[in-house]
């Protein structure tokens, strides 16, 4: 059976008229006028059969195409919309209902054509053990206080920069970070020598294998101090780490530096804090004092001693006052000390035969005021060598816990001792 194109079918009705002669002329006929009658009457029939055929067609063509069918006309008294979703269809063969596509939309699994796939790419496995970090080449962001950066390939996990310092991967973890549905490598990197600087860095792979750095998650810049290895990633991603406001050694009090817990999400294509503080409390561990002393001058002799007087003034310039303050005196033994100031001084001897005088307990002055105490001291008329003491002060909250200064190189000065007369 011959199909017929849809788009080759009449679109109005057959032409007016008896279509032409088609036969030619019968062998031993003219070519024109009647012919045998048997013929005449086949040629008559095939043309009724075409009258009555062609307007069928035609009006089975504008039928399947709706064109016969009335707008259908909804509650609201407007066309409703013609359905493009396709319809099922009698199937002949099987006596069951089929659909039929339509042809004017894309195939379901198919994008539409130029349009790119919305399945998301595959992202690679950016989970780096630590034994791989250990001995990988990372790059590095450059340090808030200078040192090695850069591409730095770690031995051990050690990368050495001579005159410069050192880079150490210190702890891992792993989550997904950055949300494309792979895991990521978060790594903390100090630099530099006994105190030093940290920095939280994501790790991945790229698509070849290679470690590449996303970005520094925090680093010790500001108030931050110290980044803990104890560092997690969440289920969502999310980077929570235990940052501090004071770096201790080792060897020092851990009870000083006072921890937070923050939350960093990338966002924007960069990390972002999104919870925890954002700034420290002022540390009642920590202050920034700072100590002047007056000239010591020793007058005319009485009685063979020359008699002086040392005014030494304390101040608090940040963040916090102390609880109380100590005063150290370095002097030499052949100068004494009088008068009510030296009540509960405390004595030790030091090497060469100098002392250290402690007064442990003096009142502190307020934060940004300043403290003067007052000193007397006589030496033998005969003394002439030792010229010079030295007073250190040091900051003491509740309870006798030691307070670390911001700035311990005006903490102490040397006064010159003179004589008149």
């Amino acid at each position: 059976m011959t199909t017929v194109d849809a788009d080759t079918l009449p679109l109005g009705p057959p032409p007016a008229g008896d279509p032409p002669d088609q036969s030619g002329g019968g062998r031993g006929g003219s070519g024109r006028g009647h012919g045998h009658p048997r013929r005449l009457w086949l040629i008559m029939a095939t043309v009724a059969a075409l009258v009555l055929l062609v307007p069928l067609v035609a009006y089975a063509v504008t039928r399947s195409s709706g064109a016969d069918r009335p707008a259908t006309t909804s509650r609201t008294g407007q066309p409703a919309a013609t359905s493009t979703a396709s319809r099922p269809a009698a199937d002949p063969s099987s006596g069951q209902s089929v659909t039929t596509p339509d042809l004017n939309q894309p195939a379901p699994d198919a994008p539409a054509p130029g349009a790119r796939s919305t399945r998301p790419p595959v992202a690679p496995d950016g989970r780096i053990p630590m034994s791989v970090l250990r001995n990988a080449t990372i790059f590095v962001p450059p340090w808030p206080a200078g040192g090695p950066s850069g591409w730095l390939t770690f031995n051990d996990g050690l990368f050495v920069e001579p005159h410069i310092g050192d880079v150490r991967v210190t702890a891992v973890a792993y989550g997904d970070v950055d949300r494309d549905g792979a895991q990521e490598t978060v790594v903390n990197v100090h630099g530099g020598y006994t105190y030093g600087s940290w920095q939280l860095l994501a790790l991945d792979r790229t698509s070849a294998g290679k470690i590449r750095t996303i970005g520094p998650v925090v680093a010790t810049t500001g108030q931050v101090k110290r980044i803990s290895d104890s560092f997690t990633v969440t289920p969502a991603g999310l980077v929570k780490a235990n940052l501090a406001d004071f770096l201790v050694r080792a060897d020092e009090d851990q009870t000083i530096p006072q921890w937070q817990t923050r939350v960093y999400g990338w966002r924007s294509s960069r990390f972002v804090q999104v919870a925890g503080p954002r700034s420290f409390p002022p540390n009642p561990r920590v202050t920034e004092l700072s100590v002047t002393a007056s000239a010591l001058v020793l007058g005319q002799a009485e009685s063979g001693l020359r008699h002086g007087t040392l005014r030494v003034t304390v101040t608090v310039n940040k963040p916090v006052a102390p609880h109380h303050v100590a005063l150290t005196f370095d002097m030499a033994p052949s100068l004494l000390r009088e008068g009510n100031g030296w009540t509960s001084a405390r004595v030790e001897e030091e090497g060469h035969g100098w002392l250290q005088v402690h007064l442990d307990n003096l009142p502190s002055p307020t934060l940004g005021k300043s403290q003067t105490f007052t000193f007397g001291f006589a030496r033998a008329q005969s003394v002439t060598r030792d010229n010079f003491v030295t007073v250190t002060a040091e900051s003491w909250a509740a309870k006798n816990k030691y307070m670390v200064d911001l700035a311990t190189w005006n903490n102490a000065t040397t006064v010159e001792i003179s004589t008149v007369g």
